[in-house]
């Protein structure tokens, strides 16, 4: 009998477990506590955490390297790449977005802590280790969600900053450094030209064109984090 695909509060399409096997060769049946698991969805669907279990590096590593092109699922950029957590100067970084949205940078701040609240994860979200989140969603569908800390690529000496924007414009804000995932040599293009923060604007609401939030956007090269179960 085909699963029921869960209803969402996200656009984040929930991804079945076997599409998930697909496109990673992560089969969630052998990871501990995951057996039962039926769907992949953004963390923000899970309307009730159950546990939450700190991601092992050789599932990381998998997960980055799957991560493909929108438009060209055989061409994954961080594939055989080295991955590495580093604490990273968020004022270091350069970025291809051009907004940071209020609501996303709030949301953080107020609900970041109460999403693992009973977890025994103390740290704040600068120093958050990638992790598997697992619960039900509002229909009762058991489900994961992924937690990775920002994705910075590394293009010879510059740092671009691919996914993480509102938490690293909060560390800057703060003047703290935060714990980024630096993959090392990254050969792809980035899909849009990287500025400096002080660049970037801060605004109430997302464009609705894509090629309005990014500086020069050249879509053939976007990286589709959503694709692996990554968002955000």
């Amino acid at each position: 009998m085909a699963l029921r695909t869960p209803s969402t509060q996200t656009d984040f399409v929930p991804i079945s477990v076997d599409e998930f096997r697909f496109r990673t060769t992560i089969d969630l049946s052998k990871i501990p506590g995951c057996e039962q698991i039926g769907w992949i969805v953004s963390p923000k669907d899970i309307a009730r955490v159950e546990s939450v279990v700190v991601m092992p590096d050789h599932y990381r590593d998998k997960l980055l390297s799957s991560i493909s092109l929108s438009f060209n699922r055989a061409q994954k950029p961080y594939c055989e790449h080295e991955v590495h957590l580093r604490m990273t100067d968020p004022s270091s970084l350069v970025l291809g977005q051009k907004f940071v949205y209020r609501p996303n940078y709030i949301s953080i701040v107020e609900g970041f802590r109460d999403t693992f609240k009973g977890f025994g994860m103390m740290r704040g979200f600068t120093r958050f280790l990638a992790c598997l989140i697992i619960g039900t969603t509002q229909s009762g569908e058991s489900v994961l969600g992924h937690y990775l800390p920002p994705i910075v690529e590394k293009h010879g000496d510059r740092l671009i900053l691919m996914d993480g924007v509102h938490r690293n414009y909060l560390a800057r804000q703060a003047g703290i450094s935060i714990e980024c995932l630096v993959v090392e040599n990254v050969e792809v293009p980035f899909p849009c030209t990287p500025h400096p923060w002080y660049d970037v604007s801060v605004i109430e609401q997302k464009p609705a064109d894509a090629k309005n939030r990014y500086w020069d956007l050249e879509k053939s090269l976007f990286r589709d984090t959503k694709y692996v179960g990554i968002d955000g």
